[in-house]
């Protein structure tokens, strides 16, 4: 029997409290006198109890580990990485913007390219061709081909949308 009741029980016993029954004391003139202290039992758990919580023993401080770093992983991407990455884009599309407005005057009529309509869709202007978007501003045509031929299907509608796109792919 455990003297100590709040000593370390291996895995698998549980303690239980119950009144001995042999805890009783005999008087000077014969009679029986109960005790009212309680002793502490050691009440053994079956085989398959104990192998499941061994098996939860092993299992469980791995398992909450790799749960606890996804968590902070986690937490990391949505408030550090995320917003880190869409600041450096938005500097990245502010510094390599070159969106003209207008075609300035006094080019060369001899470097437009026109549609079938006859609007002038491209134009060379510092000795780098422009292209024409539907917002009547001006792009570098190699930035408008990219982004073209990365989704044909979706073109954006400005300047600084493409340049948006462009960054981004």
């Amino acid at each position: 029997m455990c003297r100590n009741p709040k000593a370390a029980l291996p895995v698998g016993i549980e303690r239980v409290k119950m009144r001995a029954m042999n805890d009783s004391h005999k008087k000077p003139d014969g009679k029986t006198i109960e005790s009212k202290k309680n002793r502490v039992l050691v009440k053994k758990t079956s085989p398959f109890q104990r192998a499941v919580l061994r098996g939860l023993g092993v299992v469980l401080p791995p398992l909450l580990t790799m749960i606890l770093l996804l968590w902070i992983w986690n937490s990391v991407q949505t408030y550090v990485l995320t917003p880190v990455k869409n600041l450096a884009r938005s500097v990245a599309v502010a510094q390599s913007r070159d969106v003209l407005p207008a075609l300035p005057q006094g080019i060369d009529e001899s470097s437009f390219r026109r549609d079938v309509d006859g609007r002038v869709v491209e134009a060379k202007y510092r000795n780098k061709d422009y292209h024409r978007l539907p917002s009547e501003e001006w792009i570098p045509s190699d930035v408008y081909h990219t982004v073209r031929g990365q989704n044909p299907a979706d073109l954006p509608m400005t300047g600084e949308a493409y340049y948006r796109h462009y960054v981004n792919d």
